[in-house]
């Protein structure tokens, strides 16, 4: 009897993944990159504007449902040269973080926690800035915006979450990287979830939540050995993304990261979130 051994790979529910260049990814045999949150809605949509290749050995892994796009010619859509600078200067006033964060309570003591409804930036003196230790929540009404200067770097604890409630909104725009750290996710073995069953409530599940937009490339880190499966929730942007999350011989039948879309976030989002710039031009007819 022949075994496959796959390495890690991630994969995304209710909601669409674009790439503004190439896709590759190998997604295991009778398993989906793409899934719909609820039964009878499409799964959403998967475009690329070069190409898409997801290996030999599941070439297509999408459901019915689902649909994917190639971008015609060779030209990528157009974004802000920077999203921290075009974002930065749409919100007044920010208040300077006094630390790392660690708890979203009161900033006014101490090392970084959070109060709102505020927008946050740290000092140009201390460019990066950490999550640490235990989970938060952020609850119905709250809204909360982060711009770092430098990296952002998210170390919870293992089985820890950063949740936010229906009607509430968290967001961290970086001009660095964005590094999630290998604590950070589920550590149980077998791991709870695949791609299909069970499926993760999108409010209380994720480790994760929130609208995470960096300049630079967005990495979750992997151990030595089994990772811990990472479960988040929400918008995520990049120049790049470095998944390395690997849970070994469990790779055939869980991702290493599973992505949830929360449209809701973006319903509570402050209207100059929701904002991009649009070059219109005239060409001949």
């Amino acid at each position: 009897m022949g075994y496959t051994t796959y390495n890690g790979w991630f994969s995304t529910r209710g909601g669409s993944t674009h790439s503004n260049n190439s896709l590759s990814l190998k997604v295991p045999t009778n398993q989906y990159f793409l899934t719909s949150e609820e039964a009878g809605l499409n799964a959403g949509v998967v475009s690329y504007v070069s190409t898409a290749n997801f290996g030999t050995d599941n070439p297509y892994p999408f459901p019915a449902n689902a649909f994917l796009a190639g971008k015609s010619g060779t030209t990528a859509n157009t974004y802000p040269a920077s999203y921290y600078d075009y974002y930065f200067n749409k919100f007044s006033p920010k208040t300077a973080l006094s630390g790392n964060i660690t708890y979203k309570v009161d900033f006014s003591s101490g090392y970084g926690t959070l109060t709102q409804p505020a927008v946050y930036t740290n000092s140009t003196n201390v460019p990066d800035v950490t999550v640490n230790g235990g989970g938060w929540r952020v609850n119905p009404g709250e809204s909360i915006i982060v711009f770092v200067e430098g990296n952002l770097a998210i170390n919870l604890d293992q089985n820890q979450k950063i949740t936010v409630d229906d009607g509430g909104f968290l967001a961290f725009i970086v001009k660095g990287t964005v590094t999630i750290g290998s604590t950070t996710g589920y550590g149980s073995i077998p791991f709870p979830f695949t791609v299909t069953q069970p499926t993760p409530n999108r409010f209380t599940d994720p480790n994760l939540t929130g609208v995470f937009i960096t300049n630079s490339t967005m990495t979750t880190e992997g151990n030595v050995g089994i990772d811990n499966q990472l479960i988040a929730a929400g918008t995520y942007v990049a120049q790049s993304f470095l998944f390395k999350r690997d849970l070994n011989d469990y790779n055939s039948s869980h991702p290493g990261e599973l992505f949830i879309y929360r449209p809701d976030l973006w319903r509570n989002a402050p209207r100059a979130l929701k904002e991009l710039p649009i070059n219109w031009q005239e060409v001949a007819p």
